[in-house]
């Protein structure tokens, strides 16, 4: 009978995380379905114009259009892209957004494709921040009810899912921030956690400098 009682509650404990996975594959596949492939405006095609520029190395260069027809350089301004700026040298152009984000879209690039890569990246870490959420809210004391129901609202938070299904890097940000925060909380037991604060307080910063708020 025994045996019987510790392995109902074994279930028991059991369900809840079965629960749990479940939704947070759902909100996985919501997230992923409605995710836009393509960029638009000048965050989303800057962040990828300056991924492609930092995988082929040409972070700094000049404008494509201005070797092929060998333009002068004072028509640089003319064709530099949405989200660089006139660079270092005459004739030059050179990325106005923190290479953060576009590295994370780059490895993922190099790992699925160019087609499909890079606009998977903002989906994939807004579903991470759900349960880093949740494991954050724990730490914060709150009881297991309370923390799911906070992790809830915040999944559903209109502006996360906004900026979860483009290729924006406020989702990003978001996440490395929360982990930052986990970190930090987690130090005042255990000092090695500060390093972690700091590495993921600083990847926040080179994805959104706004994450520093």
């Amino acid at each position: 009978m025994e045996g019987l009682t510790l392995r109902q509650r074994g279930k028991n404990h059991l369900l809840p995380w079965l629960a749990a996975t479940f939704l947070l594959g759902g909100y996985g596949y919501f997230l992923v379905r409605n995710t836009a492939f393509s960029v638009g405006g000048s965050d989303s095609s800057g962040y990828m114009n300056t991924a492609r520029r930092l995988v082929a190395g040409t972070l700094v260069g000049t404008p494509r259009t201005l070797e092929r027809y060998a333009l002068s350089n004072d028509l640089l301004q003319i064709f530099i892209p949405l989200g660089f700026v006139e660079g270092p040298r005459p004739g030059t152009m050179a990325p106005y957004y923190p290479s953060g984000f576009p590295a994370h879209m780059a490895a993922a690039a190099l790992l699925l494709g160019w087609q499909r890569g890079p606009f998977l990246v903002a989906p994939f870490v807004a579903l991470l921040s759900v349960p880093l959420f949740y494991l954050l809210a724990r730490e914060l004391s709150l009881s297991r009810a309370w923390a799911a129901a906070a992790t809830a609202v915040f999944a559903g938070w209109p502006v996360l899912i906004g900026q979860a299904i483009q290729p924006m890097s406020d989702a990003t940000a978001t996440f490395w921030a929360l982990a930052a925060v986990l970190c930090a909380v987690k130090s005042r037991h255990r000092t090695a956690w500060a390093l972690g604060a700091g590495a993921a307080l600083g990847i926040a910063d080179s994805c959104c400098p706004a994450s520093r708020d």
